[in-house]
């Protein structure tokens, strides 16, 4: 199979994630596909993270990387770390707190590519037995569906694949605030390329947050949106109060199935939602810096009308 000849880069950013890259390390290792190299960038570890990686012992190749943190984008370290690639094929981002669910998880991600024109794939995520149980219901409404090819330029760096000589042409927004992963698969599909969502390709995704790093995850995010998307995402007063209404009755529903998740008592619910939906309105609205010159740079607006309206239903699950 095609499968057999492909490589893979995994690039994996840090920052004080000693406890799960403990955890992800043998995981890689167990995998079935063995044709693949690590590439790990710390932004600035003093947990001991670095230092792990370094001394790890494995027959898989690993190539270090530092970014300073006062030069730290998402977009900077996955560029910085894709073009440390000895492979040049396949490239795979995922997060080091991002735990494939099965010794085939590469298979699954890497399998896509044979289907004509897919320059993005991008992995199912759930909820670890530790997160909040809003986060495990918001990772479902997100990646609940069937494999397909989207019509959204909807994905997830999280867990997420993509060609090599596609991503040396395009590369990563360095300026963005968050959503680089959005950005990029929008210029791929202006460019007439696809976006494979695979939802074999699982990974448990475990996220540690307080109450004001949820707030402040989404607002740089919905500020990123606000530059990827400009003038096409409006989130108000009445959206903020529908959302969420809404949002809690989905994690209410979630939790008659789902009981072992922690945080999920009707206040932390309620924590998360608020918390969440606060961060979008006040990224939207009240954007930290505005930036027209990266807008100009990097976008055309034309082009990503007719995939915006498809986006706002993956993202804000409507």
């Amino acid at each position: 199979r095609a499968i057999l000849v492909m490589k893979a880069s995994i690039l994996i950013r840090c920052l004080n994630e000693l406890d799960n890259l403990k955890i992800l390390f043998p995981i890689l290792e167990s995998q079935t596909f063995k044709d693949f190299e690590i590439i790990f960038i710390d932004s600035g570890s003093t947990d001991g993270s670095f230092e792990f990686v370094k001394n790890y012992k494995s027959e898989i190749p690993i190539i270090l990387e530092e970014i300073d943190k006062s030069m730290f984008s998402f977009g900077r370290s996955l560029n910085m770390a894709a073009n440390k690639s000895t492979y040049k094929d396949k490239l795979i981002s995922l997060s080091a707190h991002c735990f494939p669910t099965s010794d085939k998880w590469l298979e699954k991600i890497l399998i896509n590519f044979e289907t004509a024109d897919v320059e993005v794939v991008y992995g199912k995520q759930i909820g670890n037995d530790d997160s909040w149980l809003s986060e495990a219901s918001h990772l479902n409404m997100w990646f609940g569906g069937k494999s397909e090819i989207k019509k959204s330029p909807f994905a997830n760096n999280g867990n997420c694949a993509f060609n090599y000589k596609t991503w040396d042409l395009l590369k990563f927004n360095e300026d963005l605030t968050g959503c680089e992963d959005i950005d990029y698969a929008q210029r791929v599909m202006n460019k007439g390329g696809s976006i494979f969502y695979s939802s074999s390709a699982e990974v448990r995704h475990y996220h540690d947050e307080k109450s004001n790093q949820i707030r402040n995850r989404y607002r740089r995010e919905a500020q990123a949106l606000n530059d990827i998307f400009p003038d096409s995402i409006k989130y108000k007063l009445k959206d903020l109060l529908k959302s969420i209404y809404n949002e809690i009755k989905i994690d209410t529903n979630y939790k008659q199935k789902n009981k072992n998740y922690s945080n999920s008592s009707l206040i932390k619910i309620f924590q998360y939602r608020y918390n969440k939906n606060l961060g979008h309105f006040l990224g939207i609205n009240y954007p930290i810096k505005s930036n027209k010159s990266i807008k100009n740079k990097y976008y055309s607006y034309e082009g990503n009308k007719k995939n915006v309206e498809h986006f706002k239903k993956d993202y804000f699950y409507k």
